[in-house]
């Protein structure tokens, strides 16, 4: 062999090696990616939860309480009530979706039976302010089930925070 036909074979292999680091950090450039993006994902998801579950908890102690006169309060009470059961339907109708969200949390028991907690407790304050609004309950029941609502709320809140916590560190 001439010196020549080294040099080309030195060069060839040189080439070769270099493409094939090349392919090596791309793919790991790619799986890095894709790991950053599964990381944003779960994050973005969680913000949703957390974001829902405010949402949940303002209904529960929102009131719009406006000055009016010569209407009687029971009237003014039943249509305030109407306007919490219209807030907490709205906030109700993002319950599946939510629920749907944490089942890709799929390892963290606590945080599914945190959220099924605030949808049970949902629907039963939404039944509740119904059977006031019917005359079928007295209106002390709604306070007791908001606390016990806004209770579940600081539980999935506290629950997708530990796991947002836990994912960044």
């Amino acid at each position: 062999m001439a010196s020549s036909d080294w040099i080309n074979l030195i060069a060839a292999i040189l080439v070769g090696g270099g493409t094939l680091f090349l392919g090596i950090m791309a793919w790991r450039t790619i799986r890095q990616s894709r790991s950053i993006q599964k990381a944003e994902k779960r994050e973005r998801l969680l913000n949703e939860i957390i974001e829902w579950a405010i949402d949940v908890g303002k209904c529960a102690f929102e009131q719009k309480y406006d000055t009016v006169t010569g209407v009687s309060t029971e009237y003014f009470m039943r249509v305030s009530r109407a306007n919490t059961l219209s807030r907490f339907n709205v906030v109700n109708a993002r319950s599946e979706y939510v629920t749907n969200i944490a089942s890709v949390f799929e390892k963290d028991l606590a945080l599914h039976s945190a959220v099924k907690g605030v949808t049970q407790k949902l629907d039963d304050i939404i039944n509740i302010i119904g059977a006031v609004l019917e005359g079928k309950t007295t209106p002390e029941k709604i306070s007791e089930s908001e606390i016990s609502l806004y209770r579940c709320v600081g539980i999935l809140t506290k629950e997708a925070t530990k796991i947002k916590t836990r994912d960044i560190g």
